[in-house]
């Protein structure tokens, strides 16, 4: 009498995978029903408010403006350690620099340039640096300052200066009555300095200072002025 075969090796692990799947299924849709909770639950949670505050501008007193008309302020950068920079227009000509002067306040020291309005307001860069060695060189395209050509020490003992670099720009070609080079400010925060270069269509004030760490920047019109406070 034939004997009834036995089951072959492949029909044996078929039936012990199918049930194995599906004990290990079960567990599966559990996690995928633990899932959607935990979505749930996150989009039920408020999200975080990530958007920056809003900078905070006190308003410019008589003090602030000059003495002028709020219409001819019409740039305005506010308290900052950081550098103040403005590019200059492609190909713009050069700006002249009419009148250059210091003055001091309670809490401010300040240096202003007066320009003619013939020219587009010049570009500028506006930094503390933590030497009184400024280099004369022109700004690069990249934002650094061409370092290689001539340079000027300050005179005093102070160990920071405000630097001032301005371009495309140059004193009156004739009669100026802007002063080059250094003399004592003695301001509140200004010790010494001055325009300290002028060649490459580009301007470099500098003064060593004191104390203060902050500045500020304003641009006026009518005539054209570059307005820069330290405190």
């Amino acid at each position: 009498m034939p004997q009834p075969s036995s089951p072959s090796f492949a029909a044996l692990r078929r039936r012990t995978f199918l049930p194995l799947l599906a004990a290990l299924a079960l567990p599966a849709l559990a996690a995928c029903g633990g899932t959607d909770e935990s979505a749930s639950a996150q989009a039920e949670a408020p999200m975080r408010d990530t958007t920056a505050p809003p900078i905070e501008r006190q308003p410019l007193g008589e003090v602030d403006r000059l003495g002028a008309e709020p219409f001819n302020l019409v740039m305005e950068l506010p308290w900052t350690t950081n550098r103040a920079r403005r590019d200059s227009e492609p190909a713009a000509a050069q700006a002249e620099l009419r009148e250059l002067e210091t003055l001091s306040t309670d809490d401010f020291d300040r240096v202003v340039f007066t320009f003619a309005d013939f020219a587009a307001f010049p570009g500028y860069q506006v930094h503390l640096v933590d030497s009184t060695t400024v280099a004369c060189g022109t700004e690069e395209a990249d934002g650094e300052t061409d370092e290689e050509g001539a340079s000027v020490t300050l005179e005093g003992d102070a160990e920071q200066a405000l630097v001032v670099r301005i371009q495309p720009a140059r004193t009156q070609a004739e009669g100026s009555a802007v002063p080059t080079g250094q003399a004592t400010i003695g301001q509140s925060h200004f010790v010494e300095g001055g325009l300290i270069c002028a060649q490459d269509r580009a301007l470099v004030w500098a003064s060593s200072v004191s104390q203060g760490s902050e500045i500020r920047v304003l641009e006026l019109r009518e005539p054209h002025r570059l307005v820069v406070d330290l405190r």
